[in-house]
């Protein structure tokens, strides 16, 4: 299973990071509001699709990178 970081502007408050992370459950997403990303995993995801997503809330996603190591 792959793990990415997403990188999310836009993100004010615990109700937006709120959205994203039920926008994007299905991939086990964790949304850190200070950094300014949330972390996703899954075995078939594609980045122009959490694009699409992210940016149907009304949040500027900027890029999606892989992680390495452990899942926090």
């Amino acid at each position: 299973m792959k793990k990415y970081v997403i990188k999310i502007e836009g993100m004010h408050c615990e109700h937006c990071a709120k959205k994203v992370e039920e926008e994007l459950k299905e991939f086990q997403c964790r949304v850190n509001l200070k950094k300014k990303e949330a972390l996703i995993q899954g075995d078939s995801i594609k980045e122009v699709d959490i694009q699409k997503r992210v940016n149907s809330l009304g949040y500027e996603f900027l890029e999606m990178k892989e992680k390495k190591g452990l899942f926090l």
